[in-house]
């Protein structure tokens, strides 16, 4: 195992980190792309810096974390990329418009990007979850409940509620999907977004 620290914003550094891989292993066979970014505002309300940095951070660094890492998948005529996005790509969200929009690029990079790169064997989809209990999520769930005077359980069966399935995702049910796309098991599957939301379709 290689663990490499990097700035996603940094393409000197995603470029390093995959010189580190080759070096290493010799090879790469997977990329998955996952930045968990949210940037709360709107039109109005978000600054130009903010603006950039949102875009910076998802789909600029996905962008540049392909660009880097497609050409030795070539090489070899093999690889695997998965780009982990979220609803509100399809179903903006007026308070997370940016979010919004990197999500939805997200998904239009994939769809652009997958038939051109299949004929070098390299198979590229997207996994789009809805709310996930993550580590962020549980300490915005804590932040919420200290607010509101609430309690976290209570908050928790409220956000649940939401999706048919009563609950949220837990993270080993998306990396579940992300894993099966990554694997010879999905060796003709291209250019699809997955949803991961409990059958919640334009619920976030």
């Amino acid at each position: 195992m290689l663990g490499v620290a990097i700035d996603i914003a940094d393409d000197a550094s995603i470029a390093a980190m995959v010189a580190c891989t080759l070096a290493e292993f010799g090879r790469l066979d997977i990329l998955v792309n996952n930045a968990a970014l949210v940037s709360p505002g709107d039109l109005f309300t978000l600054s130009d810096a903010e603006w950039k940095e949102s875009f910076e951070k998802k789909l600029n660094g996905f962008a540049r974390c392909m660009r880097h890492a497609i050409p030795p998948m070539r090489a070899r005529k093999w690889g695997r990329i998965v780009n982990v996005t979220g609803g509100a790509g399809r179903q903006p969200q007026p308070n997370a418009v940016a979010t919004g929009m990197n999500n939805a690029a997200i998904l239009n990079l994939t769809k652009a990007m997958a038939n051109d790169l299949a004929k070098d064997g390299i198979l590229l989809n997207a996994v789009v979850p809805s709310s996930t209990l993550t580590e962020r999520l549980e300490e915005t769930i804590r932040k919420t409940a200290a607010q509101s005077g609430k309690s976290e359980a209570e908050i928790l069966k409220e956000r649940g509620a939401r999706f048919p399935l009563g609950r949220l995702a837990k993270p080993e049910e998306v990396a579940a999907v992300v894993a099966f796309l990554a694997s010879e098991r999905a060796s003709y599957v291209i250019g699809c977004a997955w949803p991961v939301d409990g059958g919640a379709g334009a619920v976030i």
